[in-house]
């Protein structure tokens, strides 16, 4: 796991990409997902995977992923503030939404005053 800032060329911080793992439907995923300072999605890029192609991998399309954008708090798979799973790929989706929160969990935890350097001791 790593937290990177993300900044302005005027070295304003505008935000944090996180790279998290959960646990996908083959095994681990890892994605790296931006939230800005409002504790809002700005982005999720997977990273590494041993989804089934064309399976698990249609939760991963750039069309999926960017449901997230915007979202923020705890993300569910039905009702307020969800984003439903990607149809015959659940699993996937699921585990994309466990990572997502877990980024967002992550930076609304961050103390913020002073260096970002946080190293996750469950990897």
């Amino acid at each position: 796991l790593s937290i990177l800032g993300g900044y302005s060329g005027e070295n304003e911080l505008l935000g944090y990409c996180v790279e998290v793992q959960s646990q996908g439907f083959g095994g681990p995923i890892t994605m790296v997902v931006g939230v800005d300072l409002d504790g809002k999605v700005t982005g999720v890029a997977v990273t590494d995977h041993k989804e089934t192609q064309s399976v698990g991998t249609n939760a991963m399309t750039p069309e999926a992923l960017s449901r997230y954008i915007g979202k923020s708090g705890t993300i569910r798979t039905s009702g307020s503030n969800s984003v439903d799973a990607v149809s015959g790929a659940t699993a996937t989706s699921q585990a994309i939404t466990d990572g997502v929160n877990r980024a967002l969990a992550i930076v609304a935890n961050l103390d913020t005053e002073g260096e970002v350097e946080y190293v996750d001791s469950e990897v």
